[in-house]
């Protein structure tokens, strides 16, 4: 499929109205360009070996400096409250969540090529329903995985196992963020 039928399929399936016409068509356009590119590398380093000794060493360092932070007397650490970053009574802090994170990612099992490009086309069409108020669910032949099939260029491939997976545990999702004179794409965590 080339670029151009995936942008008319998507188009047509997501079916904005002519105003938004054109927002929409850019929006499409940042998403095949986020999954053939940052999204699906991304995705394949996490399984690497280098991407996973990297991961490891990362939840090693957030441990030590959890551990240090916790051997502080009690009196002095209210001076240093880097776990306290948004803390929540009964919650986990900040460091505990990039740990569960990093160890979360370094559970799964590693992916080929193939495979980081349908789960970053499953994530981007996620965030393309969401932003044009379409509600994404897990059913074989729904937009969801019709939209997920058009960005990776195969509307035979089979994604329900990976729509599942990311209904289960979610990656961070891209927020889009209308101003007067601009559209910011960012990834909320």
């Amino acid at each position: 499929m080339t670029p151009g039928e995936q942008r008319r399929k998507a188009l047509e399936l997501l079916a904005p109205p002519p105003s938004r016409r054109h927002e929409c068509l850019r929006d499409i356009e940042y998403a095949l360009d986020w999954v053939s590119g940052p999204a699906r590398t991304a995705f394949k380093k996490f399984g690497s070996k280098e991407g996973r000794a990297g991961l490891r060493r990362y939840a090693n360092a957030l441990r030590r400096a959890l551990a240090a932070y916790q051997n502080l007397h009690p009196r002095i650490r209210p001076w240093f409250s880097i776990t306290e970053t948004a803390y929540i009574v009964g919650q986990p802090t900040h460091l505990h969540r990039e740990i569960a994170k990093a160890e979360a990612i370094l559970d799964r099992p590693s992916s080929s090529s193939r495979a980081a490009q349908h789960k970053a086309a499953v994530a981007m069409a996620y965030n393309l329903l969401s932003w044009h108020g379409y509600r994404a669910t897990t059913t074989r032949g729904r937009k969801w995985a019709q939209l997920a099939g058009i960005l990776t260029g195969d509307q035979k491939v089979d994604l329900f196992d990976h729509l599942r997976a990311f209904k289960r545990h979610p990656v961070p999702t891209v927020e889009k963020l209308r101003g007067a004179r601009a559209i910011l794409y960012w990834t909320r965590r």
